[in-house]
């Protein structure tokens, strides 16, 4: 896939990211509500890939000082195994510690293998676990703890 933007969300995209979450994460997607604060909120630092001025990956970030903890990162499911999030989270990381990042957190499903492989990828190591953290159906999941210093 040639012809890749990654620029800053604009609210001009809004909707477009939004069913792009919808499709990504159909059972827990972000409120509308999030992402306007995505838009509006200092710390609050959203991306996008765009190819023919469509969205096909976003992430967002929320900033903390010196600080960023990754929310959120999909890609278009059509788009995936292209490299997509490998190469959208470099990108951002790297304008991030342009920025003055200087460490970098998340948490992800314990069972989501495919997201920890792309953070191993991307220079993130484990760092923690919390217990029974996610809901899954009527049961809990952990969830696993990862940090990246440039």
């Amino acid at each position: 896939m040639t012809d890749l933007q990654l620029q800053q969300l604009e609210k001009a995209q809004l909707d477009a990211v939004l069913k792009l979450d919808a499709i990504c994460f159909e059972s827990e997607p972000f409120a509308a509500v999030w992402w306007q604060k995505a838009l509006t909120s200092a710390g609050a630092s959203s991306w996008i890939l765009s190819w023919k001025d469509r969205p096909v990956a976003y992430c967002l970030f929320s900033e903390i000082m010196d600080e960023a903890e990754l929310l959120r990162i999909a890609v278009d499911p059509q788009q995936r195994g292209k490299g997509l999030a490998t190469d959208l989270l470099h990108k951002v990381q790297d304008a991030l510690i342009e920025r003055g990042i200087t460490r970098f957190f998340l948490e992800v499903r314990a069972s989501n293998r495919a997201a920890q492989a792309l953070y191993h990828r991307c220079g993130w190591q484990p760092c923690g676990r919390r217990k029974n953290y996610y809901p899954l159906g009527d049961a809990l999941e952990d969830a696993l703890l990862f940090s990246r210093e440039p």
